[in-house]
């Protein structure tokens, strides 16, 4: 194989990986942006609460929301390091 060829063939390597790793963040800032809304949604919700019972089950979704928006961000901030 000529020199040509296999530089050809690596750029055409780290440019499906770069893709890729740009597909990911998109995916992930997606997800992010939907988290981001559903905590709103819940904080919405969390004013119209009558019962207690509906109180705790509101409260107990916004943290799940929260801690996973927080693994969300710091992941898409790691790959967007990587990225770079």
């Amino acid at each position: 194989m000529g020199l040509n060829k296999i530089i050809k063939n690596l750029q055409q390597l780290l440019d499906t990986e770069k893709s890729r790793q740009l597909k990911r963040i998109d995916a992930l800032q997606d997800l992010v942006d939907r988290l981001e809304k559903k905590q709103a949604k819940f904080t919405r919700k969390l004013e119209e609460a009558k019962s207690e019972k509906e109180l705790k089950k509101i409260k107990r979704h916004m943290k799940v929301c929260k801690a996973q928006l927080k693994k969300g961000k710091a992941a898409l901030e790691d790959l967007q390091k990587e990225a770079e």
